[in-house]
């Protein structure tokens, strides 16, 4: 019975093809004696065949109605954090900064990242290897130099507290206490920012809670999850949130990880950005406004026949290292 439904479905299905092809043909019926093979007809059409397939193997892909899409993160990385009894509310040492752009393999290493001024400065050596976030495309990386270090600005219609006072180059406040033996309390503010992570780089976390919202309760669907968790994003609506968090490791070891916040949007590129005069350069030891040269750097230099992007949710990811 199966095999007869099956044969009944093909027919309905290769039918109608069929028709459609036999009324294609059939005017042809009555003059197809007078077919015959013509030679340089024959010729032209295998030379048409040639030249465009060549035309496609050697043409250039891209252009400016269709670029190609690459993908960019500048990683500025701090001393790690201490986790001494009286922790250090501040990070504001000198960082170590790394420009990635992820893409294509062959026009990332030989057209985009050879074009940047800060990839050829003083021969620093250009890493590449696949990127773990976008398959199939490569990650190449670089150190930036002093010259790219951002700035992550300050936000606006803040009450003067002492929490919201910044050091000049400080990028946000950190503080992690042990509370047990396999728990700890996470404190971390970003300068001009809604959005940090934490990182558990050795082993998963079980359990974390965030006492400020601990009445409302976690999202649906998005409860602890038995597995554990390898990180923790934490967004605010409003800026420069203090968050806290209470996290719980569950076995009795050494817990690696990184505390990490992001920014995406910045003021130096903006078309309405206030008088000529006013506006501070990237030289310029100026912290109210936010600035990402090494962005900059990729819009003025990328070709037309690219365009970028963020790998992730920010353009820039700042981040130390702890241990507990």
């Amino acid at each position: 019975m199966c095999a007869i439904l099956t044969e009944a479905n093909n027919k309905t299905v290769y039918a109608p093809a069929a028709l459609l092809g036999l009324l294609i043909v059939l005017p042809l019926a009555p003059f197809s004696y007078k077919l015959r093979p013509f030679r340089p007809l024959t010729f032209l059409v295998i030379l048409v065949f040639v030249l465009s397939t060549l035309y496609t193997w050697l043409v250039f892909p891209f252009t400016v109605q269709d670029p190609l899409k690459v993908y960019f993160q500048q990683r500025v990385i701090l001393p790690p954090i201490s986790t001494s009894a009286s922790p250090k509310w501040n990070i504001s040492s000198e960082p170590y900064l790394i420009t990635a752009l992820v893409g294509p393999e062959p026009y990332l290493s030989s057209s985009l990242v050879p074009i940047l001024p800060s990839s050829r400065k003083n021969h620093k050596p250009i890493t590449c290897g696949p990127d773990p976030s976008k398959r199939g495309l490569t990650s190449c990386e670089w150190e930036s130099g002093r010259s790219m270090k951002p700035v992550p600005g300050t936000a606006s219609g803040q009450a003067p507290t002492d929490q919201n006072i910044w050091k000049q180059g400080e990028f946000f406040k950190a503080d992690i206490r042990k509370t047990g033996a396999t728990t700890a309390r996470f404190r971390v503010k970003g300068r001009n920012t809604r959005s940090c992570r934490l990182y558990f780089d050795n082993h998963p976390i079980f359990r974390y809670n965030v006492p400020a919202s601990a009445r409302k309760g976690l999202q649906k669907g998005y409860e602890n999850s038995p597995f554990g968790m390898t990180h923790v994003r934490l967004w605010s609506r409003t800026w420069e949130n203090d968050f806290v968090v209470d996290v719980d490791w569950r076995y009795e070891t050494t817990l690696k990880g990184r505390i990490a916040c992001e920014w995406s949007e910045y003021e130096s590129a903006m078309v309405d950005n206030g008088p000529l005069e006013n506006r501070p350069s990237w030289e310029e030891p100026h912290d109210s406004r936010a600035k990402i040269p090494a962005f900059e750097e990729v819009l003025h230099f990328l070709p037309q026949w690219a365009v970028v992007s963020k790998v992730a949710d920010g353009l820039v990811e700042v981040w130390a290292p702890f241990v507990l």
